[in-house]
C-alpha cells in the first residue's frame, strides 16, 4: 500500500488509527467470518522514530482500545513465523507471511 493509500484510508474511516511512545497502530473493528462478536482487529503496528519505543506501551493500549470498542478481545499478527507445523506447510509450498494471536478480554 503507498503511503497516500494508507492515509487516506485513515482520512476516510475505513480504518482506525492510534500514535502511543512512537508506534502508529492501524486497526480495524469487526466480526470476522470466525467470531460472534467484535474483535479488536491489528493491521500493522509501525515504528515511526528511529529509535523503537516500549512495545510494552503498544500492549497496553491495545488493551485500551479493545475497551474502548467494546471488543471482546484481540486479534493480531507476528511477522515473525514459529517452527511447529510451519515446516510441514512450508514443505507444501507455503510460505510463512504472519501468525495470528487472540487475547480474549478478561
Amino acid at each position: 500500500m503507498s503511503f497516500e493509500a494508507g492515509l487516506q484510508a485513515i482520512e476516510n474511516g475505513e480504518v482506525f488509527a492510534a500514535i502511543t511512545d512512537g508506534y502508529l497502530i492501524l486497526y480495524e473493528v469487526g466480526a470476522p467470518w470466525y467470531a460472534t462478536a467484535p474483535l479488536w482487529i491489528e493491521q500493522m503496528v509501525l515504528r515511526l522514530e528511529e529509535t523503537p519505543g516500549n512495545y510494552n506501551t503498544v500492549l497496553r493500549a491495545i488493551d485500551a482500545l479493545v475497551d474502548y470498542h467494546g471488543c471482546v478481545g484481540a486479534v493480531t499478527g507476528n511477522a515473525v513465523g514459529r517452527r511447529g507445523l510451519t515446516r510441514a506447510y512450508e514443505r507444501d509450498g507455503y510460505t510463512v507471511a504472519a501468525i495470528q494471536l487472540l487475547k480474549e478480554k478478561n
